[in-house]
C-alpha cells in the first residue's frame, strides 16, 4: 500500500505529484536534496502571489516562488523567482505551463537521488 502511493507520487500522473529539488535556488525555504510534493491545480484553483509552484520551461520542472502576476484579458501570466537567487527569471510563465502548486516539502528524501545524478 506505501510503494504503491510513492509510485503514484512520482509518476507525477495523479492528483498528487513528488519531485526532488537538483539546485539550490530556493534555498532556505526547499533545499537540495528535499523533495516537495505538489497538487495539480483544480479548474478554478488560482494562483496567488507568494505561492511557489511548479512550472514545465524547455522540458524541466521547475519549483519557483510566484512574484507577480498580471492578466492579459485571455491568460494569466506568472512572474516567479527563486528564493535564493538574486533577480527574478528571466522569462514569464504562461498558465498552460504550470503543473501545479507545491503543498509539502520532505527534507533529505531526495538527497539519494541528487547523489546519483551527481555521479
Amino acid at each position: 500500500c506505501i510503494a504503491a502511493g510513492f509510485v503514484m507520487l512520482i509518476s507525477c500522473k495523479f492528483k498528487y505529484g513528488m519531485l526532488v529539488i537538483g539546485s539550490g535556488s530556493m534555498t532556505g525555504t526547499i533545499n537540495k536534496g528535499d523533495a516537495i510534493i505538489y497538487k495539480k491545480l483544480d479548474k478554478d484553483e488560482q494562483i496567488e502571489i507568494e505561492d511557489i509552484i511548479v512550472f514545465q520551461s524547455e522540458n524541466i520542472r521547475i519549483i519557483h516562488r510566484v512574484i507577480d502576476k498580471k492578466d492579459t484579458g485571455t491568460e494569466i501570466k506568472y512572474y516567479t523567482k527563486g528564493d535564493a537567487n538574486s533577480n527574478e527569471d528571466n522569462y514569464v510563465v504562461e498558465q498552460s505551463m504550470v503543473l501545479g502548486k507545491v503543498n509539502v516539502r520532505l527534507p533529505f528524501v531526495g538527497l539519494p537521488t541528487v547523489w546519483l545524478n551527481e555521479l
